[in-house]
């Protein structure tokens, strides 16, 4: 039988035994698919199809000295229906205790607002678009014509424009780096000439007992703007420049009588050592006439037309050496790719001191 009706007696098993009762009315919110079996006892339990059947099929659970008559064995409530009803009646001492009524519960419940009013959304209706194939192109690229003639005299006007405060900002950008390098200089000389025997500035001319500092410098591709190292362009001087934005990090520290190590890309070699004589700052334009304006990319965006006007001047040829990259780096403490100048800090003994005495010995060396 596919469903079962109010008051039909049927029978529910029960473990493995089959016990009588009857279809009660199902409450509101019945559990789909289960029937609710009303058990003589007063008890009820849901069941689904399959664990009914009605009372004409049924056997006898239960034969007493081989007679027809039925022993109904009375079935009480589950271990599941018991600890229900021990949390029902837990959960109604506590709500004594805290004075809280189905009525006071009801005042705290949220109303839901009424939707009749509310405008129905309205369906945009869009209009097809079709991909783009290939890259974005502009109008004078594809051919279109502006709706505006260009006039060449404009375009001329324009470019000058551009220029004049191209050349004006890097005026600014010279008159501040220059104004903060001799601010640095004076505090300098005047710290050095103030302080006593004893106590040295950290951006003066080291001692004769301190060893001077070493700075590893990258030269870029080799043949390319490194010229000014074999060759004595400025003041019968050789010559390095830096950009505006290793000021603070690399050319103020700098001072007579440091260390520079150069390497050229690509060689895995350090090639080149010599020692600062000077170092001056001049406008972009004046460092234009040594080296070419290059594309630099330093943990940022790619700037374009960069200049190098932080001069170091050396009143010596650099030497040539032959050392490994890697093993430099790793006697001043790096084991990564050197992509940018670095100062490398003194310490009491280790790598770098070995380092910084080699590489006065090769300098030293006459020849």
């Amino acid at each position: 039988m596919s469903e079962y009706k109010n008051g039909q007696k049927v029978q529910a098993i029960w473990g493995k035994t089959w016990y009588p009762g009857i279809i009660s009315k199902v409450p509101s919110n019945p559990i789909k698919g289960k029937f609710r079996v009303q058990f003589p006892d007063n008890t009820w339990e849901d069941f689904t199809k399959n664990k009914l059947r009605s009372i004409s099929n049924a056997l006898s659970p239960t034969k007493i000295n081989n007679s027809s008559q039925k022993q109904i064995k009375k079935r009480g409530p589950s271990d599941y229906e018991k600890a229900r009803l021990t949390r029902i009646a837990e959960n109604k001492r506590t709500m004594a205790a805290l004075s809280l009524t189905s009525s006071r519960l009801s005042q705290h419940v949220p109303k839901r607002k009424s939707s009749v009013n509310k405008p129905k959304r309205q369906r945009i209706i869009r209009k097809p678009t079709e991909p783009r194939i290939g890259m974005r192109q502009s109008k004078r690229v594809r051919g279109v014509p502006s709706n505006k003639e260009e006039n060449p005299q404009d375009r001329e006007k324009m470019l000058k424009k551009r220029k004049l405060e191209k050349d004006q900002l890097e005026q600014r950008v010279y008159e501040d780096i220059f104004k903060k390098w001799s601010r640095d200089s004076q505090s300098n000389s005047s710290s050095c000439s103030s302080s006593s025997s004893t106590s040295t500035s950290s951006k003066v001319k080291p001692s004769a007992n301190e060893l001077p500092r070493l700075f590893l410098v990258p030269t870029g591709v080799q043949g390319v703007n490194d010229h000014t190292l074999s060759t004595k362009v400025c003041d019968n001087h050789y010559l390095w420049g830096f950009c505006v934005g290793l000021y603070s990090r690399i050319f103020e520290h700098v001072v007579p009588g440091d260390i520079f190590l150069f390497t050229s890309s690509g060689t895995g070699k350090f090639n080149k050592v010599v020692q600062v004589t000077s170092k001056r700052v001049v406008p972009a334009a004046v460092a234009d006439q040594y080296w070419s304006r290059m594309e630099y990319q330093m943990g940022g965006p790619r700037r374009t037309n960069i200049g190098f006007p932080l001069l170091v001047l050396f009143e010596h040829q650099p030497k040539e050496i032959d050392w490994s990259k890697d093993e430099v780096l790793a006697l001043c403490g790096y084991s990564d790719r050197l992509m940018s100048s670095r100062r490398i800090v003194n310490e009491n003994g280790g790598g770098k001191n070995i380092l910084i005495h080699k590489c006065l010995q090769e300098i030293n060396k006459k020849g």
